[in-house]
């Protein structure tokens, strides 16, 4: 289903938030993580499910992180998406992104890797294939991500 045939269904996207327009809770949620504080971001986490709906939560955590256009970003699921009940690796497209909200087609990300390498050669791989090794991979890590 094509994001703008999801957001006709009554379904939010991605577009719903920026990461300007994030809510504070969700940057208070994304701090705990970067400060390598899961159970403090899976507690604000799930006040903010039960306030704002679990679509709304994911969304507004996931604009806190977003990478800018020109880059990948890559590290542990919670440090790329902004949500601490995700698990393993992963690695989210700016450019993708971007053009997304500017009406292209629906961003590829590549969650669920079961290392760190397996997420850096996915993230290269995109960026080789897809924009023509142009982006920069910025790697993540708690306490300083």
């Amino acid at each position: 289903m094509s994001a703008k045939t999801h957001a006709l269904n009554g379904a939010l996207d991605i577009r719903a938030y920026t990461p300007a327009t994030a809510p504070p809770w969700a940057t208070e949620i994304v701090a705990a993580i970067r400060a390598g504080d899961l159970a403090t971001g899976r507690e604000l986490f799930r006040a903010a499910v039960s306030t704002a709906g679990l679509e709304r939560a994911v969304y507004a955590v996931a604009a806190v992180v977003e990478p800018g256009a020109g880059q990948l970003t890559v590290g542990p699921g919670p440090l790329v998406y902004g949500n601490p009940l995700r698990d393993g690796y992963a690695w989210r497209c700016g450019t993708c992104l971007h053009a997304f909200r500017h009406g292209g087609p629906v961003p590829t990300s590549g969650p669920n890797y079961k290392s760190a390498q397996g997420a850096r050669r996915g993230a290269v791989k995109h960026g080789r294939e897809d924009h023509g090794d142009r982006l920069t991979v910025h790697e993540l890590s708690p306490k300083g991500a």
